[in-house]
């Protein structure tokens, strides 16, 4: 139905959105992308404010179930058929990185790019010309972020701006 789906720094719970969110986006979506910042001030409040679910737009990183079919609480999570598993065998906190299998999705970090609104880190995408020129690459070509010229790849499903970091100055 949809040609694809983004969500900038989205506020909804992380489990919630492995549960059911991410399969109702996949109905009527073949890409879906998620782009976020693990520092956004905004989504901690939020998080905070709702009990202390983490929230997508921060936890990024968090996108996946174990192979195992359960999520980070030992809940039985419903594996969505077109993961993408994890190659890395890089150890973790709380599992091998090879167990995890990744939701097919794409998810873009923005935590290295400048701050904005006083460090609040929440709108970005409103005012930086880098994450600008790659959804403009996104919605024109459709292209997956493995694909697009800005980002490189960091593990599983996640992905950043290849650019110098916002603490490096000329």
């Amino acid at each position: 139905v949809c040609r694809s789906i983004t969500m900038l720094n989205p506020d909804y719970p992380v489990v919630a959105f492995r549960e059911n969110g991410f399969q109702s986006l996949r109905r009527v979506a073949s890409l879906i992308t998620v782009v976020g910042d693990k520092a956004d001030q905004a989504l901690f409040w939020s998080s905070v404010i709702n009990g202390g679910l983490k929230r997508i737009g921060r936890n990024i990183d968090l996108l996946y179930v174990s192979k195992e079919g359960k999520d980070l609480d030992g809940d039985t999570v419903a594996v969505q058929n077109r993961a993408l598993t994890s190659q890395s065998t890089r150890r973790t906190g709380r599992e091998d990185e090879a167990a995890k299998v990744w939701l097919d999705c794409d998810v873009i970090d923005t935590t290295g790019l400048d701050t904005n609104v006083n460090n609040l880190r929440h709108a970005a995408f409103s005012v930086n010309s880098i994450l600008l020129r790659d959804i403009e690459e996104l919605v024109v070509t459709g292209k997956r972020a493995a694909d697009r010229t800005t980002l490189l790849h960091k593990n599983g499903n996640m992905f950043e701006y290849c650019h110098a970091p916002s603490f490096v100055t000329p």
